[in-house]
C-alpha cells in the first residue's frame, strides 16, 4: 500500500504543468524508500541486491567471518535479512570486490566456501593469468575443459551451477579465461575468433618446475 500511494504521488507530480515543476516554491516528493531504511533492504533483499556484512550466518551453520560478506537475494526474517535463493560471497582486496563463491542456494554456496571443489596438480605455479589478451601465447593454451576447471580455480575463478561455461563467443579470448563480469565464473571458449576485454586469460606454464 505505501509503494502503491507513492506511484500515485509521483503521477499527481508529474502531470503538474511545467512552470509548477520549475518554480523553486515546488516541493519535491522525497524518494521511495529512504536509502538505509527497512523497506530498502527488503525491496532490495527480493531484487537480489541486498549486502549483508560479515560474518555472515546461514541458517544454524557457523557464521562465515574472514571478512566475506554476501549480496544476493534476502528476506526478512526474526527480525533481520538472511540470505535466500541465489546470491555470492565475496571480500574486499585492495578496494576491489573479489567473489569467492556464487550459487543458486545459501546452502550450496556455504558448502562451495567451507569445502570447495578439490583440485589436483597441476599447482597454482602451473598456470599464469594474462590481461587483455586475446589468447595465450603459442604452446601455452589450455586445450582441455577438465583442465580449465582447475586452472580457474587454481587462479580464483568460480564454476557456475557446478560447470565450467563451454561456448563459442564472438566477444571473447579463445581458451580458458575468468570472465571479470560475470561473477568470476570459469568459461572456455575453443573457437577461433578471439578478443580481448575485461577477461583474465590463464595459460600453462610449460616452465622446468612445472610437470604438466
Amino acid at each position: 500500500k505505501a509503494l502503491e500511494g507513492k506511484i500515485k504521488q509521483f503521477k499527481a507530480f508529474r502531470a503538474q504543468r511545467i512552470s509548477v515543476l520549475i518554480s523553486e516554491n515546488t516541493k519535491v516528493p522525497e524518494a521511495y524508500p529512504q536509502i538505509g531504511s527497512p523497506v530498502e533492504s527488503i525491496l532490495r533483499g527480493l531484487c537480489g541486491e541486498h549486502y549483508i556484512p560479515s560474518p555472515v550466518k546461514i541458517g544454524d551453520r557457523n557464521a562465515l567471518d574472514n571478512g566475506l560478506y554476501y549480496i544476493g537475494f534476502s528476506l526478512f526474517q526474526g527480525g533481520k535479512m538472511i540470505p535466500w535463493m541465489h546470491g555470492r560471497l565475496s571480500r574486499s582486496i585492495d578496494g576491489v570486490e573479489t567473489v569467492i563463491a556464487s550459487t543458486e542456494t545459501p546452502e550450496s554456496l556455504y558448502d562451495e566456501v567451507t569445502n570447495p571443489t578439490p583440485t589436483s596438480s597441476p599447482t597454482n605455479s602451473c598456470y599464469f593469468p594474462l590481461e587483455n589478451d586475446s589468447k595465450c601465447p603459442p604452446g601455452t593454451a589450455i586445450t582441455k575443459v577438465e583442465q580449465c576447471k582447475q586452472a580457474g580455480f587454481n587462479i580464483g575463478g568460480n564454476l557456475k551451477n557446478g560447470d565450467v561455461i563451454t561456448r563459442q563467443f564472438h566477444d571473447t579470448p579463445c581458451g580458458c579465461y575468468i570472465d571479470l563480469n560475470d561473477d568470476t565464473n570459469i568459461h572456455f571458449d575453443n573457437g577461433s575468433n578471439c578478443k580481448e576485454g575485461e577477461f583474465i586469460l590463464i595459460c600453462n606454464d610449460n616452465s622446468s618446475e612445472c610437470a604438466l
